[in-house]
């Protein structure tokens, strides 16, 4: 199975308070629900230094698409 999280933004006036992680989380957790196999897609508009530091730290990997 492969889960797709797309379009997740949060306002500028509302980051750095783990929005984005808590989606993130729940999708995983989601995913989970469907056994070991399961991707998880996650695209991030470059330059997003920021977003690309919070999804590696909740256990994303970097996979650049060339």
């Amino acid at each position: 199975m492969i889960v797709e999280l797309k379009y997740v933004r949060v306002p500028e006036y509302s980051r750095r308070q783990g929005i984005a992680r808590s989606l993130m989380e729940t999708g995983k957790e989601y995913a989970r629900q469907f056994g070991e196999r399961t991707t998880v897609f996650l695209d991030v508009e470059s330059p997003n230094v920021g977003a690309i530091q919070s999804y590696l730290s909740i256990g994303f990997e970097f996979d650049p698409i060339k």
